[in-house]
């Protein structure tokens, strides 16, 4: 009997010291239940593990894990149903409506066996990438500034030697560095990933930058002060008039002007001839960008102040006397 049930008592022979003397009995006959119990095993999905790339992970294997095996010569299929395609981790399940045991002749005994079945592991990685930022220098302009792509839109950022995106995915610009005054800062940006079908798939990476520089230096411009001369009054005078001298490398940005906010003074007819040195600041409007310029002056050029000697007539007062032989005085 190999399986359990109801089994018929089909004959019956009685041996004795190796000789059969069942003639010598009246042998009757009724059926019994000769019960084998199933026999239990346990059935465990495979596991498996991959870092991300956009395809769905899978694990077809399984095996027996517990301490009683298949019968010699049986043989296990089954089914499993886990998938899992973005970071994470989910149990890669058996279907066991799948299961079947078979003979080595091929006969389903998969009733002879109490089957548990048990799930493995799927377990998808962040896939790491890094990302060159790029750099860029400016004049200043009063204009804020960024670079993640060029004049005629083509991204500068790109991905580093050894990374690769999962197929069919780009990078798109979600946040970016502006820098408007003249300094340098990182550029940093922070990029998305995203599939053909527009969705965001930037959670299943690792993102590390190799940030680049932006750098505005500061705008060169060169001052030619005026001349100016006044006739002599006793008061201090000085003259903030100028101009940005012609073959400048830079003129002021659009929408700047500058103001005389130093001066030079002369007040006698002795300090003509003075230079007209004067310290400029620049404004957008309200605001001093002076910092944002190399402000040189242009010595020879410079306008000269003079101070006129102012013209005076001096007349005596008329007078008379009687004469006496002394000098007529007149003070």
């Amino acid at each position: 009997v190999y399986e359990s049930g109801a089994h018929t008592v089909v004959s019956v022979k009685v041996w004795a010291d190796g000789t059969e003397v069942t003639a010598n009995y009246s042998i009757g006959t009724e059926d019994g239940a000769v019960m084998i119990a199933p026999r239990p095993i346990t059935v465990t999905a495979g596991s498996a593990d991959k870092v991300y790339d956009g395809t769905p992970l899978v694990c077809a294997t399984n095996n027996v894990t517990s301490d009683i095996q298949l019968v010699e010569g049986h043989t296990l299929t089954a089914k499993t149903v886990g998938s899992r395609t973005d970071v994470g981790s989910s149990p890669n399940e058996i279907d066991e409506e799948s299961v079947t045991i078979v003979s080595a002749d091929g006969r389903d005994v998969r009733k002879n066996y109490d089957v548990t079945c048990e799930a493995g592991t799927l377990v998808v990685t962040p896939r790491a990438i890094t990302i060159v930022t790029g750099s860029k220098t400016w004049v200043y302009d009063g204009n804020a500034h960024s670079w993640y792509e060029d004049e005629e839109g083509n991204p500068t950022y790109y991905l580093a030697e050894g990374s690769t995106l999962a197929d069919g995915q780009s990078m798109r610009v979600e946040d970016f560095t502006e820098i408007t005054d003249a300094g340098s800062v990182e550029n940093a940006l922070k990029i998305g990933i995203y599939d053909k079908e527009g969705v965001s798939r930037t959670s299943n990476y690792t993102i590390g930058y190799d940030k680049g520089t932006l750098t505005v230096t500061k705008r060169s411009v060169t001052i030619v002060t005026e001349g100016h001369e006044w006739v002599y009054d006793g008061e201090a005078h000085s003259w903030g008039g100028h101009s940005v001298a012609q073959g400048s490398e830079n003129g002021l940005a659009e929408g700047h002007t500058s103001e005389a906010v130093a001066f030079t003074y002369v007040t006698d007819v002795a300090e003509s001839g003075t230079v007209n040195e004067l310290t400029v600041a620049v404004y957008d409007g309200a605001e001093d960008v002076t910092a944002n310029y190399e402000i040189a002056y242009d010595a020879d050029g410079a306008g000269i102040l003079t101070v006129m000697p102012r013209a005076v007539v001096i007349a005596t007062a008329p007078d008379e006397k009687v004469y006496d032989g002394t000098p007529l005085e007149n003070g």
